[in-house]
């Protein structure tokens, strides 16, 4: 601003946005008396809405690139940092979670792979008698750990897909937590996010749990002698 302006204005309204920190603080004018104002040409910000489910990063840097170092591009998590840390520490609360959920998979990997040693020992006796080595019916142990540790997975994915795209439509209420915290601006509507990245990471984490879930069965059934378990009853 070259010198300073002023302008009187009639006060026509009062409008409320559910925002006490904007109700309170804010005034609405039309763009072309702030421009007068101010001597800037041109709108100054815009707001796009994008559809649910898309990356408002990769939006931004998009923008970033066309538009040029000139005008600059921010996501509501980059003009909101406290909301932004609030989701960020709840993601943080999500890992032990995931870490106990993973222990009931490998538990639960463990049980059956032990149930099927115990079920099968005279069938791994006369591999064994047959020349299967050791370390080979170990090999066999571990794959078959990790294809029923696969076939939960899909399944499992299959369900968390669904339900994934269905928060994606239809979102999550957060009405609670946006009227107790108003001036966070947090919309009452969240909408939820697919992360191949996370499906991996759970997808490898459930294949280790497994292998090592396996390890102990399979050790158990590499030191059977061959005559003693084809004996087993």
């Amino acid at each position: 601003v070259s010198r300073t302006r002023s302008k009187g204005f009639r006060l026509v309204g009062v409008l409320g946005v559910g925002l006490p920190l904007m109700d309170e603080g804010m005034a609405f004018a039309a763009l072309d008396d702030v421009q007068a104002l101010t001597e800037a040409a041109g709108p100054s910000a815009f707001v796009v809405a994008l559809h649910a489910g898309a990356a408002p990063e990769a939006q931004r840097d998009a923008l970033h690139a066309a538009l040029g170092p000139d005008v600059q591009a921010s996501t509501f998590f980059d003009l909101n940092p406290l909301v932004g840390a609030i989701a960020q520490i709840g993601q943080v609360r999500m890992i032990p979670m995931m870490a106990i959920l993973a222990a009931l998979a490998g538990f639960g990997v463990a049980n059956t792979m032990t149930f099927t040693v115990l079920q099968r020992i005279r069938e791994f006796g006369v591999m064994l008698a047959l020349g299967l080595r050791p370390v080979q019916l170990k090999r066999l142990i571990a794959v078959e750990a990790t294809l029923t540790a696969t076939l939960g997975f899909v399944l499992g994915a299959a369900l968390g897909f669904a339900l994934n795209a269905y928060l994606q439509r239809e979102g999550i209420n957060m009405q609670f937590y946006s009227e107790a915290f108003p001036d966070l601006g947090m919309p009452h509507v969240l909408y939820s996010k697919l992360s191949w990245l996370h499906a991996l990471y759970i997808w490898v984490v459930v294949m280790l749990m497994a292998l090592v879930a396996a390890r102990t069965p399979a050790r158990r059934a590499a030191k059977l002698e061959p005559t003693e378990a084809m004996r087993y009853v």
